[in-house]
């Protein structure tokens, strides 16, 4: 009776720890500066995550496709490039983490 007790407190325990996982925000560029119409990729490296945003600082809000993004840029500036890592496409726990680009004429 003892082992038992203790072998559904271990899996009671294992539940409870493996349940409390929050995403971590995580992205790559294959380039820090560009020029105005040059592809840039954006990698997605994110974890525990369920749906990962991309807000590429120029007002445009995408979505990775198999740990892809690529975006052109139509206009020079720096911009601060958002990635959101959300627990599901419903909500629940996130985590953001950020990179500048620069874009050139």
């Amino acid at each position: 009776m003892k082992k038992l007790m203790f072998m559904f407190s271990a899996l009671a325990l294992g539940v409870a720890v493996t349940s409390c996982s929050h995403p971590e925000a995580c992205f790559s560029m294959d380039k820090e500066s560009a020029r105005v119409g040059e592809t840039v990729t954006f990698t997605d490296c994110s974890t525990d995550s369920g749906m990962t945003r991309i807000y590429t600082g120029d007002g445009n809000v995408g979505v990775f496709a198999n740990g892809k993004y690529t975006y052109e840029y139509t206009a020079a500036g720096s911009y601060k490039v958002d990635v959101s890592a959300t627990e599901s496409s419903d909500g629940g726990n996130s985590n953001t983490t950020s990179k500048t680009i620069v874009i050139t004429e």
